[in-house]
């Protein structure tokens, strides 16, 4: 299911603070994606554009708890047929959805009252996953650990217009900004379902 045009909008915080809060998640969140753009116009990412869809099996999503961006993903996925599954690098297990990113879920039509995260220390890779971060130093941290050496690894928003080398974690962060991310997620895991899908076309 395609999420719907949001019902009730969050309203803006006014100033340019407010304009950067609302974007980007705060001034750290603007920093943090210009150093991630940095990073992949000089290649250090290259890894995350080297995507063989052929091979992937499944969408993992990954990021720091769980509980907002890479669980909003997880059910976009789920929603559509796609094989998913999700997990934080740093969380607890069975967490429920933050209590933001689901009233903010249900006003674009996408229900997170059913999730529970899981941690990384408890999940259990398949070959043919891809891994799919939300941040460059999430990567890294995968790249560290001998269990994801097999997989395959990609960043979300490579996979939106514009392009987001760093989806900031809207966790604490306003309203608005749940809605940029989350909308920005929509846009990249939509994407992500057709590169998937144009790989099998006889499955």
């Amino acid at each position: 299911m395609t999420p719907q045009t949001i019902a009730d909008p969050a309203p803006a915080i006014p100033g340019i603070r407010g304009a950067i809060a609302d974007r980007f998640g705060s001034e750290r969140g603007l920093v943090r994606l210009a150093l991630a753009t940095a990073e992949q116009r000089v290649g250090l990412l290259k890894e995350t554009r080297d995507i063989n869809w052929a091979r992937v099996e499944r969408l993992v999503y990954v990021c720091q708890g769980n509980i907002c961006r890479s669980a909003y993903a997880h059910v976009l996925s789920a929603n559509e047929g796609v094989p998913v599954a999700s997990f934080g690098l740093a969380t607890s297990a069975d967490r429920p959805a933050d209590t933001l990113a689901i009233e903010r879920a249900h006003a674009r039509g996408v229900s997170l009252d059913d999730h529970r995260a899981t941690r990384v220390e408890d999940f259990a890779f398949q070959t043919g996953d891809l891994l799919i971060a939300m941040e460059p130093r999430q990567i890294r941290k995968l790249r560290a650990r001998e269990d994801t050496a097999p997989q395959m690894r990609t960043l979300l928003g490579l996979y939106c217009k514009p392009r987001f080398a760093h989806l900031h974690d809207p966790y604490e962060q306003s309203p608005r900004y749940f809605d940029n991310c989350f909308s920005r997620i929509d846009r990249a895991v939509a994407r992500i379902h057709q590169l998937w899908q144009a790989s099998r076309p006889s499955r």
